[in-house]
């Protein structure tokens, strides 16, 4: 391309959706008047282009795309003979821009593409149907999105505590935009459809400058909200990897371990010889200022030989207030109880223990106890290697239950 032909285009984003006719038209027409003529086949990938010219009037009009399209039809084009009659009223074809397509005339008085108000309306209607299609896919992929039985992100309160209260935020209002982007075009091409009904022309000027800001405001919202989706995606596997050895941790942890299960035993861990087993994580968050994630493969005996011996883990986390602790502590139930549809998963009694709340359940013959008093919420999976029947998770639940704040 030569550097003449370069310096004769420039682009520009649509500061409006592609459902805005009137809010386009007016954009387009004060262009032209600035000298600035959308080019022929001019949009690509949400860019606009336009050729310089001179200051001149320019009338454009969108006209709603009827064809469906199937995955080999093109319709980027309306049908030839279309655009040879839309030439002989005095208007050129330039552009296919979402459902519409952009016609151009130069001329100072256009005959208009449509004259009967009716065949506008009804062309109209093929596009909201076809927008209502679109909302129900959005709405069917929304809901295998958001609510599947167990890894969706409908547990929101353990995200929120666990992740961050900024990332859940931006997830449910990336969610919340990804459904009212469909309904806002509906609402637009319902409002239209009702003024033609009315008798009135899509042809009124319109104060696209007011409106803009709100409509390019709409449209970076999205990508901020990505953004930082991906960027708290990527701290917390950062953090995740960041796992400390028992031997390097010289606090007491906040709850019992295996070595508290028989007091005065001989404790035995073989340190991290596999996975994530005999470390810990730590790190804090908004609504939780102390989380601990503890993996401990150990063993303990007293001096007569009785042995407890097993794989201990532990989510632990203190939150900012007890409303917060009693829906992380649904979620973290709910979450289990649906992990594997009701299958392989059984509720058991639990013990009498002095805590707020307790539920006891196994799934896949791993035995968690699920803690909650006041803002704090345990929950801990226990797997006894010697006994599959010992009862000293009972003995571990009552102590885990005194020693929570």
């Amino acid at each position: 391309m030569h550097e003449s032909q370069k310096e004769r285009r420039v682009c520009r984003i649509c500061p409006y959706s592609a459902y805005d006719v009137e809010g386009i038209q007016s954009w387009l027409e004060d262009l032209a008047q600035e000298g600035l003529l959308l080019e022929k086949d001019g949009f690509f990938g949400g860019i606009f282009t336009f050729l310089k010219a001179a200051p001149q009037k320019a009338t454009y009009r969108l006209e709603p795309v009827q064809k469906k399209g199937g995955i080999f039809d093109d319709i980027n084009y309306p049908e030839p003979e279309i655009i040879q009659l839309s030439k002989e009223l005095g208007w050129d074809f330039l552009v296919r821009y979402g459902t519409f397509y952009i016609y151009r005339s130069t001329e100072l008085h256009p005959r208009e593409l449509h004259t009967d108000l009716e065949v506008q309306n009804i062309a109209l209607d093929t596009v909201r149907k076809r927008q209502q299609g679109t909302l129900l896919w959005t709405a069917a992929l929304v809901c295998s999105w958001f609510f599947p039985q167990a890894y969706g992100f409908r547990y929101v309160f353990r995200n929120a505590i666990t992740v961050s209260a900024v990332y859940t935020a931006a997830y449910l209002l990336f969610i919340l935009w990804f459904v009212l982007d469909p309904i806002r075009a509906l609402v637009q091409l319902h409002a239209y459809r009702k003024r033609l009904c009315a008798g009135e022309p899509l042809t009124r000027k319109s104060d696209w400058k007011h409106r803009s800001t709100l409509h390019i405001f709409y449209r970076v919202l999205p990508v901020i909200l990505v953004l930082l989706i991906v960027s708290f995606s990527l701290a917390t596997l950062m953090y995740t990897a960041d796992r400390i050895p028992f031997e390097e941790y010289t606090a007491n942890p906040p709850f019992v371990t295996i070595e508290d299960m028989i007091p005065g035993g001989i404790y035995e861990n073989p340190g991290n010889i596999m996975g994530d087993y005999n470390t810990l994580l730590q790190w804090s968050t908004a609504l939780a200022p102390v989380n601990i994630e503890w993996d401990e493969d150990a063993s303990v005996r007293d001096d007569i030989g009785n042995v407890c011996s097993g794989i201990l883990h532990v989510d632990y986390h203190e939150t900012l207030a007890p409303w917060l602790a009693e829906g992380l502590f649904r979620d973290y139930y709910d979450y289990e109880a649906n992990r594997y549809h009701g299958k392989n998963f059984e509720d058991l009694d639990a013990p009498q223990v002095p805590v707020d709340e307790i539920r006891v359940f196994r799934s896949y013959g791993i035995l968690h106890i699920l803690l909650r008093q006041n803002h704090v919420v345990l929950h801990a999976t226990v797997l006894l290697k010697d006994n599959a029947k010992n009862d000293l998770w009972e003995n571990w639940a009552a102590l885990a239950a005194n020693q929570l704040k």
